[in-house]
C-alpha cells in the first residue's frame, strides 16, 4: 500500500534502485468498491460501492493459514453523499505519498468494474443525487478525483485507465456506453493529463474497438493514448 509513512520509506528504496538505473517507475492507485469482502474492511463491515448492489463476482482473500483463496464478493453498502469527498481526499493523500515516495507517475485505476467504473456504469450506480442520474453525475467523481490529485502534483504526473466499452466484472457501460465515453474523454482532456490508458474487452471476451470509435477518441483526446487488450505486434503497428 501506500497509506503509512513506513510503506513510503520502504517504496523509496525501490523507486531509488530504478531511477539509480536510469529507469522510471510508476504505481497504479485504485479503489475495490464492491469487489471487496468484509473481512478486509474494517471492523468487517460492508464494503462500499455507489448503490447498494451486489457484484455477483469473487474476490481475492488469504485464509487463515495464509493461503490465497477466492471467495464471493460481500454485499455492499451505498456511500453517503457526505462520505464521497473522503474518498476523493484519499486519492488525493495516496498520490502525495507516492510523490513522496519517489514514484514519477500515478495511473489512477477507473476500469474493470473497481469504484470509479462502478460511479460510471448506470447499472452499477443508481444514485439520485449529483452522483447519480446523468453521464455528467455519473463522471463527477472520476474528475473529482482527477482535479483533486492533479492539484496535490501536476497533472502531467497523473494517468487514467479506463475500460468505457463492454463489461467487466459485471459492471457495464450501459446503452449508451461510446456516447458516455466520448463525454469522460473530452473532460479529461481538458485537464491536461499525462495519458488516457484504454482498455478493450477483446481479452476478457468482448468485441474490440470498431475504428470509428478509435478515431473518435484520437479526435477528443490529443495526448498519449495507451491501449490494451488482445493486442498483437501486427494489430498494434497497424493501429500506429
Amino acid at each position: 500500500g501506500l497509506h503509512s509513512p513506513e510503506q513510503i520509506a520502504a517504496w523509496q528504496k525501490i523507486t531509488a534502485g530504478v531511477h539509480a538505473e536510469n529507469g522510471r517507475i510508476a504505481v497504479q492507485l485504485w479503489h475495490t468498491g464492491r469487489i471487496s469482502h468484509s473481512s478486509l474492511q474494517p471492523g468487517g463491515g460492508a464494503p462500499v460501492a455507489p448503490s447498494a448492489l451486489s457484484a455477483g463476482t469473487r474476490t481475492s482473500l488469504r485464509d487463515e493459514n495464509g493461503h490465497a483463496i477466492r471467495a464471493d464478493t460481500s454485499m455492499p453498502r451505498a456511500l453517503e453523499t457526505e462520505e464521497i469527498p473522503g474518498i476523493v481526499d484519499d486519492f488525493r493523500q495516496a498520490v502525495g505519498n507516492a510523490r513522496d515516495a519517489g514514484f514519477d507517475l500515478v495511473e489512477l485505476h477507473s476500469a474493470h468494474g473497481y469504484l470509479l467504473h462502478q460511479f460510471l456504469s448506470p447499472s452499477a450506480n443508481q444514485r439520485t443525487d449529483q452522483y447519480g442520474g446523468s453521464v455528467e453525475n455519473r463522471a463527477r467523481l472520476v474528475l473529482e478525483v482527477v482535479d483533486a490529485v492533479s492539484k496535490e502534483w501536476s497533472a502531467d504526473r497523473i494517468g487514467i485507465r479506463v475500460s468505457p466499452i463492454g463489461s467487466f466484472q459485471n459492471v457495464d457501460n450501459g446503452p449508451n456506453e461510446e456516447e458516455d465515453a466520448l463525454y469522460l474523454i473530452s473532460e479529461l482532456a481538458k485537464r491536461g493529463i499525462a495519458y488516457l490508458h484504454m482498455s478493450e474487452p477483446d481479452w476478457a471476451g468482448g468485441k474490440p474497438y470498431s475504428e470509428a470509435f478509435r478515431q473518435k477518441v484520437r479526435d477528443r483526446f490529443p495526448g498519449v493514448i495507451i491501449g490494451a487488450g488482445a493486442y498483437t505486434v501486427e494489430k498494434a503497428n497497424d493501429l500506429i
